[in-house]
């Protein structure tokens, strides 16, 4: 009993985040999120993002596979040939952005951000849980922007 009174402020027990810790992630992930948001094209350019979207739609279609006249590129690929992951990521965004009647790709394009930014803030947790410093944990969901 006497070690657990002997602890100072900044000791905590293993394996729980405090008030500060949460905080500190959530401002993380907006800053990421922000900067990531900001270097962005503002539009679908490549091969993989076109088929991972074409993938999405058509998964909100009730589809289980590609439309051929969705494969812009023609390679005759039923699914996203990179896997499942991202058209899953991507498909609530779809349907939120067709819920709302944004613009084509309003939404869509902030998967990516998303996903970084998320990954930041887990990855500065986890960095805590493993009893790394604040600034050591910090510099960890950093260097994922690089």
């Amino acid at each position: 009993m006497e070690r657990a009174s002997m602890r100072t402020a900044t000791e905590r027990p293993a394996g729980r985040s405090d008030h500060r810790d949460r905080l500190l992630a959530g401002l993380i992930a907006v800053g990421l999120l922000g900067l990531f948001v900001a270097v962005q094209r503002g539009r679908i350019s490549t091969y993989d993002s076109k088929i991972a979207l074409a993938t999405a739609r058509a998964i909100a279609d009730g589809h289980l596979h590609l439309d051929p006249a969705a494969d812009g590129y023609k390679r005759h690929v039923p699914y996203s040939h990179s896997g499942i992951g991202m058209p899953l990521a991507i498909l609530p965004l779809y349907v939120l952005q067709q819920a709302l009647h944004l613009s084509p790709n309003t939404l869509v394009i902030l998967t990516s951000p998303l996903l970084l930014a998320v990954t930041g803030a887990v990855l500065y947790l986890s960095g805590r849980e493993l009893q790394w410093s604040r600034r050591l944990s910090l510099a960890a969901a950093l260097v994922l922007a690089r």
